[in-house]
């Protein structure tokens, strides 16, 4: 089975992931979500051997914690044996109306894993290869809300060269692109995540490079959720007359995860 890394980049990710999908299920007047994951996961994995993560495990283990709907969500989704859902688990939890989702994935065992997991379901398309090529062949047709999840290991604010690209990772070109393949359609949500500041990266760098670029394709950033120096969530909307109350979303996560490391340290 896949795995997972179990820090606080993914409570960051799913916290946030979250929070998006309940004010669209509640604020939207679209009764169907698009969801597009460029870094899908398998839908269950396991956590990484030797790892070391305290604040995520005693999360895990206190759930529903807190209450908030991250928490009860995932406790609805656990399977046991430390098991940990994917994004498209958590959308398809939440999101009570028709769904549909475009999932990229590039690992063969994981996409498998996807394969098995959306069955025979014709809403769902999981895309073998590099969110890139998936993404240039044209997105799915929509008229209603997309919100799309982008999960790269960094957003880096500089272009790179030949011997230092990693497909991995997120550059300003792949912010143009993002852009130009979302000129037409309909009301918007994007998740843009980061997971470290090194190569001169720093958090207000990159929130400024990612406002650049897409600034000129309608697209307002909204929200800057950050659980540390290194891990951040941007979030960026159009066309979407409620997208200011999710101006508080850092305020609200950085409560709940203050909370959870006293948890934490308390617990060790």
């Amino acid at each position: 089975m896949p795995t997972y890394k179990g820090n606080k980049g993914n409570l960051l990710q799913h916290w946030v992931l979250c929070e998006l999908v309940s004010a669209a299920r509640r604020r939207s007047s679209h009764s169907h979500l698009q969801f597009i994951d460029a870094h899908a996961m398998a839908p269950m994995a396991q956590p990484e051997p030797k790892r070391k993560e305290s604040v995520f495990d005693s999360v895990r283990v206190h759930l529903p914690g807190q209450g908030s709907l991250y928490e009860k969500t995932w406790r609805s989704l656990d399977q046991g044996d430390a098991t940990y859902p994917n994004s498209a688990n958590f959308v398809k939890r939440i999101w009570t109306g028709r769904l549909s989702m475009l999932l990229c994935e590039k690992d063969e065992e994981t996409l498998e894993a996807l394969r098995d997991w959306a069955g025979s379901t014709p809403d769902v398309e999981v895309a073998s290869g590099d969110w890139r090529s998936r993404f240039k062949g044209g997105l799915p047709e929509s008229r209603t809300l997309r919100l799309l999840s982008f999960d790269p290991y960094m957003l880096s604010c500089h272009a790179p060269t030949k011997r230092d690209r990693k497909t991995g990772c997120m550059y300003p070109e792949d912010l143009d692109l993002i852009g130009q393949e979302l000129q037409e359609g309909t009301d918007l949500l994007i998740q843009l995540s980061t997971y470290t500041a090194n190569g001169r990266n720093q958090q207000p760098d990159v929130d400024k490079c990612a406002r650049d670029k897409l600034a000129p394709f309608g697209l307002e950033r909204i929200a800057r959720v950050a659980a540390d120096g290194h891990m951040m969530s941007l979030v960026f909307a159009r066309g979407l007359t409620w997208a200011d109350e999710l101006a508080s979303l850092n305020t609200r996560f950085r409560r709940w995860l203050n909370i959870a490391q006293i948890d934490s340290a308390t617990s060790a």
